[in-house]
């Protein structure tokens, strides 16, 4: 089949194997009953790591398919790696050197990579990076902890959750990694806080320990952490679309620049518009501890949020029967009763003027 092609492109990647040898791994594209093909050519030992080794690596595999140097130079038109400069060097990288003997070749840097370098740079220096360092704590705090995720997989069940592992979060690929451990996080994220809580006011573990499951806990706690993290699921949703199209076999160009367009009108619109992720943190109950949700109304005020407290009261009723002491459900009503009433009176006293606009009831 590949001696009969017409033309192909060539691609290649390094990789290991079993004993952790240094390899190439070659590939060919072509077109198959008029359809983009890839085929698998082998696994190459490489000799040297520079680009005049991975070049002899191309050439062994061809010489499998009965091909010397100068008939697969011949019928190829594009090449494709990861970017890295051994491969991509303008004097002395493999594509530089291919060019020599092959003029037309046209050089192409993986679409799929170059979209995870793009949106890693994107992020970096930005919220991004504490979200980051939270999945990796977890991720850590639990990894090579039997008991911990025992204690883990006990609450979740007690509080009638889907029990998930924590997820790696830093790996080769960026978005993957990112993605899979921001959503475990979101659906154990409550199981997590109530263990990391307990965990954290038992006596019988280490002080270390402790001070460490307190410190995470108090990170996961935090609004813009968990407000983040959702407005995240929702960008990585739209970009892992993307990233899953770049990694098809009959990938096309025009299919490429048609995703792209796609993607990036979505993207925008979550400028205006919450995606769903975060569309549900905010029909969340929890939503009535946002003094910026508060009516401007300081009558509506008076019966804001007790149905919105009654529901977060019967979510977590068994956990919170179970805290030491208890808590009781006329208390934290009362607690509500008495918080309602003072800004009242602050309202009528003008002493609202007096705090920052975002935490004056009805600022936006």
């Amino acid at each position: 089949m590949l001696k009969d092609a017409d033309f192909f492109s060539v691609l290649c990647d390094s990789s290991t194997d079993r004993s952790e040898d240094e390899k190439e791994i070659v590939y060919v594209r072509i077109v198959k009953n008029g359809l983009p093909t890839f085929l698998y050519m082998k696994l190459v030992d490489v000799k040297s790591g520079k680009a005049d080794g991975i070049v002899q690596a191309i050439d062994e595999a061809f010489a499998d398919f009965d091909m010397d140097g100068a008939e697969w130079r011949a019928k190829m038109i594009g090449f494709g790696s990861d970017g890295a400069s051994v491969m991509t060097g303008k004097t002395n990288g493999v594509a530089a050197i291919l060019q020599r003997d092959v003029p037309w070749l046209v050089q192409i840097h993986c679409l799929a990579h170059r979209l995870e370098l793009a949106i890693k740079d994107c992020l970096k220096d930005t919220y991004m990076d504490e979200i980051v360092n939270i999945l990796v704590s977890v991720y850590y705090f639990y990894k090579g902890s039997p008991k911990r995720l025992r204690e883990l997989e006990s609450i979740a069940d007690i509080m009638d959750e889907q029990f998930l592992k924590p997820e790696r979060a830093n790996g080769t690929r960026w978005v993957e990694h990112k993605q899979k451990a921001l959503a475990k996080l979101e659906k154990t994220w409550r199981s997590i806080v109530v263990h990391l809580e307990s965990y954290a006011s038992d006596m019988t573990n280490r002080a270390e320990d402790r001070a460490k499951a307190r410190g995470i806990n108090n990170r996961l706690l935090q609004y813009k952490v968990v407000l983040y993290m959702h407005f995240l699921l929702d960008v990585f949703d739209q970009m892992s679309q993307l990233s899953l199209l770049f990694q098809r076999d009959d990938i096309t160009v025009p299919s490429v620049v048609l995703k792209c367009e796609h993607v990036q009108l979505m993207l925008t619109s979550l400028l205006t518009v919450n995606g769903s992720y975060l569309e549900s943190f905010y029909q969340h109950a929890a939503q009535i501890f946002d003094p910026r949700n508060w009516p401007d109304n300081r009558n509506d005020l008076t019966a804001f949020g007790r149905e919105d407290l009654q529901t977060l009261l019967r979510h977590f009723e068994q956990v919170l029967a179970n805290t030491n002491p208890p808590v009781n459900a006329n208390d934290v009503n009362l607690q509500w009763e008495k918080l309602l009433f003072r800004v009242v009176v602050d309202w009528r006293e003008g002493k609202e003027a007096k705090l920052p606009p975002t935490f004056r009831p009805g600022s936006k």
